[in-house]
């Protein structure tokens, strides 16, 4: 059945031709006509499925009557799939004076532009610049052949009545400048005066079908979206904010309810509104906002006046400079209502406590909520939380990825002090609210804030999100081995080979998890235990192995006891028991969701192991069914220490945490079970663990399972990169 779609025009646009933003074909400003079904829509993204030359389908924007003069246009398109015909073409950019398919404005003896991604061979497709004057259709130029699957960059000028269009292999190229390094292709096209331009177009032509396939995305009006660059002599100012409040106006005192919407109040862009119900003050000091707290938590501070729509990738910025470590706050917040109450409305936040350490988490009055780091007095910090990287299950975002479902969580980052790159220092799985409100809010003490941004734009997903390591073990079919397995991610990069290694093929995938079934050895009855390796009990006498110890109970020997007739157990292999591989990181957030059977094993995650052959060095966090506790050991040549041992309450499923981080010559390490911190930070100095980049999962009996391993950096070069390219270089 014949489906029209239409979004209603709720917003024209007013802004300077010279703004640069990349385009969201979500945003009701965009309006989608598809008849037949082909167009899928995902933020700034344009997939078309078997598009044909005799159909209705496009997406448009109304810029205004003879808006569309001189421009600079990119865009990036890839044809994914083609019928071997002439007359197969992708129309993946155009401009008009009719929110209509092409054939139909030339039968009206109408004006456009367009450039068409065109059948060229069998398994090569050309990109072709089309004018039409009057009803007149030409193809004014063609470039070379492009093989079918391979994106390419468009940059898309017209000046007066010459039209070029410049095709690069990358999106870092066509913003250095110069011609394109795939083609460059151009000539005389229509000068007229353009108000609607396509983020896809459609010919119909009434004639059969051709079908072709494929992508348009990352549409910038005028230009690339980055700062401080000059395209094809146009340049780039790429922002648009929710709000951006750099607080450069003179020294003034804000009241209760006050709406903060000018620059002279130090606001660039949206609004603020101050809440002052008590003794605190609100005020700009010397082109900063200074928050003084009185002991509340919901009396002091501002939120963004008008809530903000949820997009992953979202950004929250402000940056805090603390000025005592015997205070709280202040907290920077993601809140699902007006105001800055956090007792009903917390999404996220990160804030700074009084006891010099810093919190991050979600829920209601942030119950769900961790100690992530420490601060340092009068010290700055820039604060980020990224809204979404999850969906719906708890599965992280990866590259490729249908934007749209992964809204839930945030991620809460800093810079600053100690942490001399932006920092990934916690991240959050659950809820997903529509609209959102920004807040900061001042609980005791004086602190000053500067620079607090919510970018319209998002941050790059792929940049910000990409795990490290993504493995759901979904697998081919029971009992396929581990190490046959290709996860989702590996090194950043799409998955690809087998990378897990263990010292055996126990190691297999049950039910789309992880399971392991390692072997036993001969039963021991005589001489002593080996500190470092795992047994099972096969006779006890009372508390001979550990409080409590039973026939069955699997547990990790710290002590060389003896063994006798009454006494005997059975060895694991430690190789079997561990599946790991070196992901060429150190420090990272390391995540596994568990089930440990109630028959009392333990499951877990091994970090910063030295083999997979013969680990000797390593530390293992794992959750052990016997007494109810999870647990965090280091093994240094082979000799363990227990450095965590704290009851936690076993929840089906619940997600071991693990952040390791390098501090001078040695490691930190804490580790978390359901959301809770457990136990305090460890630090750890051996050589033989410092460093180390092989992690992994451990287990020790089949009744368990390990699922969504995934490990995520915690700096990364691109973060950087990115976080200052989207905020011009305020961040």
């Amino acid at each position: 059945m014949k489906k029209l779609i239409t979004i209603l025009i709720l917003l024209f646009a007013s802004v300077a031709w010279a703004a640069y933003e990349r385009e969201d074909f979500d945003d009701p400003v965009w309006v989608e006509t598809d008849l037949t079904g082909v167009i899928a829509i995902d933020g700034n993204k344009i997939t078309a499925t078997n598009f044909d030359r005799n159909i209705d389908g496009y997406v448009t924007r109304n810029m205004g009557a003879g808006f569309i003069t001189d421009f600079v246009h990119t865009v990036d398109v890839n044809v994914t799939a083609m019928v071997n015909d002439g007359n197969s073409s992708l129309w993946a950019w155009a401009i008009s004076n009719a929110n209509d398919d092409i054939n139909d404005i030339a039968g009206d003896s109408g004006d456009a532009i367009s450039v068409i991604a065109s059948h060229a061979t069998s398994t090569n497709y050309k990109v072709q610049l089309y004018s039409l004057d009057s009803g007149t259709p030409a193809i004014v130029d063609s470039s070379a052949h492009i093989s079918v699957g391979t994106k390419t960059y468009w940059a898309i000028s017209r000046t007066g009545t010459t039209g070029t269009v410049e095709i690069y292999s990358t999106a870092s190229l066509r913003i250095t400048g110069g011609a394109g390094d795939i083609d460059t292709i151009g000539g005389t096209v229509v000068g007229t005066a353009f108000r609607y331009v396509y983020g896809i177009a459609s010919r119909n032509n009434g004639l059969a079908g051709k079908d072709i396939s494929g992508t348009v995305e990352n549409l910038y009006l005028q230009g690339p979206g980055l700062s401080g660059v000059t395209l094809m002599g146009v340049a780039v100012n790429p922002l648009r904010y929710d709000l951006k409040a750099l607080w450069t106006a003179a020294n003034q005192t804000f009241t209760n309810a006050q709406v903060l919407d000018t620059v002279a109040e130090g606001v660039q862009d949206g609004s603020l509104t101050v809440v002052d119900t008590s003794t605190g003050t609100v005020k700009v000091v010397s082109n900063e906002l200074e928050l003084v707290g009185d002991g509340s938590w919901d009396t002091t501070g501002v939120y963004i006046t008008n809530s903000t729509s949820r997009r992953l990738g979202k950004g929250l910025f402000a940056v805090v400079n603390k000025g005592a470590t015997n205070t709280f706050a202040p907290a920077l917040l993601w809140l699902n209502n007006a105001g800055i109450d956090a007792s009903n409305d917390g999404e996220a936040t990160i804030y700074f406590r009084n006891t010099a350490d810093i919190q991050a988490g979600t829920g209601v009055d942030f119950a769900q909520r961790a100690e992530v780091g420490s601060y340092s007095a009068s010290t700055e910090y820039s604060l980020l939380i990224l809204i979404g990287g999850y969906d719906s299950n708890g599965i992280p975002f990866k590259t490729g990825d249908t934007v749209g479902d992964f809204l839930y969580g945030a991620s809460m980052m800093i810079r600053g002090g100690a942490f001399s790159g932006w920092t990934l220092l916690w991240k959050v799985l659950t809820l997903n609210t529509t609209s959102l409100f920004g807040a900061l809010v001042q609980n005791s003490g004086t602190d000053l804030l500067d620079n607090i941004l919510i970018l319209t734009e998002v941050l790059n997903v792929d940049t910000m999100f990409q795990p490290n390591f993504l493995d759901t073990f979904v697998g081919t079919n029971d009992d396929q081995l581990v190490s046959n397995h290709t996860p989702e991610v590996v090194a950043g990069a799409t998955g690809t080979g087998n990378p897990w290694e263990s010292g055996s093929t126990t190691w297999t995938i049950q039910t789309n998890a992880a399971s392991n079934d390692p072997s036993l050895g001969a039963e021991q009855a005589t001489g002593n235990l080996t500190a470092g390796i795992w047994y099972v009990i096969t006779a006890t006498e009372v508390d001979t192995f550990f409080t409590g110890c039973a026939i069955g109970d699997y547990f990790l020997a710290f002590a060389t006891t003896g063994l006798d007739a009454n006494n005997k157990v059975q060895a694991l292999t430690t190789s079997e028991i561990h599946a790991s591989d070196d992901m060429g990181i150190s420090e990272g957030i390391f995540d596994a969701n568990l089930i440990v059977a109630a028959d009392n094993p333990q499951a877990g995650l091994v970090i910063a192991s030295d083999s997979a052959a013969n680990p000797q060095n390593y530390v293992v966090a794992y959750y052990d069914q016997v007494d109810a506790h999870v647990k965090v050991a280091k093994v240094v040549a082979g000799s363990p220490t227990s450095l965590i041992d704290v009851a936690a309450a076993y929840s089906a499923s619940a997600q071991l945490r693990v952040i390791a981080y390098e501090s001078g010559s040695n490691l930190k390490v804490r580790v978390y079970y359901n959301g809770t911190v457990i136990g305090t930070e460890q630090t750890i100095s051996d050589v033989g663990i410092v460093s180390n980049t092989r992690h992994g999962i451990m287990s020790v009996d089949s009744s368990n399972s390990v699922d969504n391993f995934t490990v995520m950096k915690r700096t990364d070069a691109n973060w950087d990169t990115e976080i200052s390219r989207s905020t011009e270089g305020i961040y």
